[in-house]
């Protein structure tokens, strides 16, 4: 970035407690707060996990009521978003425990809104619409992907429509505090890790090269390539890999961190259309984009990229800043195969009559929002050309 002619902010406003066993902080800090009744929110599959079990001991070890919202799905579906919504009027629930993946904590946060503010999580849409603060939130992720436990925005699956939508506050939709114990990766599904984790890695990807990146969020994003990089596969391999679970959730919130000052750019813009129209999971959808993005940005900020390919600890000696760009993008390839994340769209159901109405959705949000983000300018043409990439 241009110092020191650009003024720029950062902030974050959730505690981070990270560690092996760290989950038994959980009766301390529910102690300390003292709220009435707690919900606890859980995934579908995190319920039935020893991991979970963990987390209601310590709860009940707090001597605090609480009551349990579990089976929640993937992609927040608006539904139960108001199903929780109603239990939390009904019960008067003071306090939300959010334990699971994305979808799970990103369902708490607007749960949390609409509980308060009223009205369906629709009418939030956008960045700070609401005024009302919402119930406080305890984030216990059980993936290391989505950043949602540190992030300021929760994305929410509108059935109807058939879209996404964001409901963002700067500071109010925070959670006040994210546990980040390893112990919560051992039971995580070896392809939940892989596109879990190529979610974060482009998050702090994108973010890096994102224009509106600054020295804070640039360091915190180049460290989470650098964890991402190293530990990814381990823990693809073994789940019970402690170190490797604890740098990922640790790379995790750094990119989260950073992407909630600087934003994301051409992978989220068409990750956003692909992932509902053919049925993929936002890490895949993200995957799959990776490369064809990272090829397309390269020449915008190949210093950035020789920077990547540092980080990635890949060898770029007597390589120019562009050279050693171009190896950092086959660093992110051979990532992604290792992993089982190097798809192809056409796997999915994609047909060449898809290119031009995506081209359109995706052209349409960039001239409404990734313009300011994404470092190389992006024309709808552009657009079918990274898509046809990624077919």
């Amino acid at each position: 970035m241009n110092l020191p002619y650009n003024i720029t902010t950062y902030e974050t406003h959730t505690r981070i407690i990270l560690g092996f066993d760290s989950i038994k902080r959980l009766t301390d800090e529910l102690k300390k707060m003292q709220p009435g009744k707690i919900m606890v929110l859980a995934g579908k599959h995190v319920n039935k996990t020893e991991f979970y079990q963990k987390c209601l001991k310590y709860i009940e070890e707090s001597g605090l009521p609480y009551i349990t919202f579990d089976g929640i799905l993937p992609e927040t579906p608006v539904e139960m978003v108001m199903n929780a919504c109603d239990l939390i009027v009904k019960e008067k629930c003071e306090l939300l425990i959010a334990i699971g993946g994305g979808s799970c904590i990103d369902l708490a946060k607007a749960a949390g809104v609409v509980a308060t503010n009223g009205g369906k999580p629709q009418d939030y849409a956008g960045y700070d619409v609401f005024k009302i603060p919402p119930l406080p939130l305890i984030a216990i992720p059980t993936t290391a992907g989505t950043s949602s436990e540190v992030t300021a925005m929760a994305i929410i699956h509108d059935e109807e429509k058939d879209v996404k939508f964001t409901i963002a506050h700067r500071e109010l939709i925070c959670p006040k505090i994210a546990i980040l114990d390893p112990q919560c990766l051992e039971s995580c599904p070896p392809k939940v890790v892989a596109e879990a984790g190529i979610d974060a890695f482009t998050h702090a990807f994108e973010s890096f090269i994102s224009l509106r990146a600054n020295p804070h969020t640039e360091a915190l994003s180049l460290q989470g390539i650098k964890l991402i990089s190293k530990n990814l596969r381990a823990l693809y391999a073994n789940r019970k890999n402690i170190n490797a679970a604890a740098n990922m959730l640790a790379a995790n919130t750094m990119g989260g961190m950073a992407f909630t000052t600087t934003g994301t750019g051409n992978i989220h813009c068409i990750g956003r259309f692909i992932g509902p129209k053919f049925h993929l999971s936002h890490g895949l959808a993200n995957g799959i984009l990776l490369p064809a993005v990272a090829r397309f940005n390269h020449p915008a900020c190949p210093e950035k990229y020789a920077q990547i390919a540092q980080a990635m600890e890949v060898n770029v000696q007597g390589l120019s800043e562009f050279e050693a760009g171009e190896v950092a993008i086959k660093a992110i390839e051979k990532l992604c195969y290792d992993v089982d994340v190097l798809k192809k769209l056409k796997e999915f159901g994609c047909t060449e009559d898809d290119f031009e109405p995506l081209a359109e959705d995706c052209w349409k949000a960039y001239t409404r929002m990734y313009q300011h983000i994404n470092p190389r300018q992006t024309s709808k043409n552009d657009y079918i050309n990274i898509i046809k990439d990624a077919f």
